[in-house]
């Protein structure tokens, strides 16, 4: 467990250390000068955690830590009204994942914060380019939280968030490539859950536009994530037929798996100088699992509906 670097002992040195850093803070952006000493303590201290990032249990290498963790920070801290609820949120939420003495009073702040930050978010429109930036930041900070806690509803904000820039923005293929790995984590989210939910992704992100490069959630695997969504649209599809011999969809799901089988990654020029040896492994090894698990995913959305259907009419349930 990793610790961190200024750890609280009582209610002095509390209030201490929050005014040597409340006034950086404070400095930094009118934004943050209200909150309370709290908060702006687990802000501060947020910025200071001890590597190994909280994060970093996300990323599929040790090699994104860092410059994950600083971008995260950096967007995170911008001074913007609508961000600041949810950055708070966040703080509290991974001090909190760091040690338990940070446990009891993260929580009541983190879902007071974030309760206000969901506000925000539901209240936003995407008019332009900035408000689009605003849309993905908002909506990681949220998810991040909700990860953190118990019942946060990842998907839930996942989905909204992607459904609101999908409804503004439906064209994201100039997306600045470090906007682009935050959009990949609400994809992620969503699509992973739409999987076992048979629902259909709000977004359907061809990552062969970013060309060869190692994704930090999935990654060399990562353009197999459009295959998902095929599998969740055709499990949605199946759904709502509610029955495995619909010829349309037989041949949907035949193709998705022809194309799993003759799908070949593509490695940067760079990958092995960059990464561990040991991260190159387990990069391969991922390639093994996916193809695995979406093999899985073909035949669960192939026969649940069946079999649904079938315990339904036994007059069984489901």
């Amino acid at each position: 467990m990793a610790t961190i670097n200024t750890p609280i002992s009582g209610g002095d040195h509390l209030n201490t250390s929050v005014k040597s850093y409340g006034a950086s803070l404070a400095s930094k952006s009118v934004v943050f000068s209200d909150l309370d000493e709290s908060e702006r303590y687990f802000l501060n201290i947020m910025k200071d955690i001890a590597k190994p990032s909280p994060l970093a249990k996300y990323l599929v290498a040790s090699t994104f830590y860092e410059s994950h963790h600083s971008s995260f920070i950096r967007n995170l801290t911008q001074p913007s009204p609508i961000l600041r609820n949810a950055t708070v949120a966040c703080a509290a939420a991974l001090l909190g994942d760091q040690s338990n003495e940070y446990v009891k009073k993260g929580l009541e702040i983190g879902h007071r914060r974030a309760a206000l930050a969901v506000s925000s978010l539901r209240s936003l429109e995407i008019d332009n380019e900035q408000d689009l930036v605003t849309a993905i930041v908002l909506g990681v900070a949220l998810l991040t939280f909700a990860m953190h806690v118990a019942d946060g509803q990842p998907f839930l904000i996942s989905h909204y968030t992607l459904s609101l820039i999908k409804m503004r923005c439906p064209d994201l293929s100039r997306l600045d490539p470090s906007l682009m790995d935050f959009l990949m984590c609400l994809v992620c989210a969503e699509t992973f859950e739409c999987v076992l939910r048979s629902r259909v992704p709000s977004l359907k992100v061809n990552t062969h536009d970013r060309g060869c490069f190692v994704d930090r959630y999935l990654g060399i695997s990562s353009p197999m994530l459009s295959y998902y969504y095929d599998i969740c649209q055709a499990g949605n599809s199946l759904q709502k037929v509610g029955m495995a011999d619909d010829p349309d969809l037989l041949r949907r799901l035949k193709g998705i798996q022809l194309a799993v089988e003759e799908w070949q990654p593509l490695q940067p020029p760079d990958f092995v100088e960059r990464f561990t040896h040991i991260e190159v492994v387990l990069n391969s090894k991922r390639l093994f699992i996916f193809p695995i698990t979406r093999f899985h995913a073909l035949h669960l959305h192939t026969w649940l509906p069946v079999l649904k259907s079938s315990r339904k009419k036994q007059g069984k349930g489901c």
